[in-house]
């Protein structure tokens, strides 16, 4: 089983859900709120980490990032079966 979710991937949509700068003056300037796209995903011991396009040179732990879920992936995930009007089978 990877540590990486399964979200995590190159060219997905993240929002950073936090933007300190932790213990380290090195990180790039993450917004919270803003939309970043992985460019890289890797895991560091037992911690997912991923790179940024918009930060390629920075590292980011991947827990700073939740997937990006647009109206139409929350549609579709959350209310599949309502959004079904074929006709039963044996109907």
């Amino acid at each position: 089983m990877s540590a990486i979710p399964a979200w995590a991937r190159v060219g997905a949509k993240v929002v950073c859900v936090d933007d300190s700068r932790g213990d380290t003056n090195h990180a790039p300037g993450y917004v919270k709120g803003a939309v970043y796209i992985i460019s890289d995903v890797w895991v560091v011991g037992a911690t997912p980490a991923c790179r940024l396009t918009a930060f390629p040179r920075g590292d980011a732990r991947l827990n700073r990032f939740r997937p990006l879920i647009t109206i139409e992936d929350d549609i579709a995930t959350h209310f599949r079966q309502h959004l079904d009007v074929r006709e039963p089978e044996g109907v």
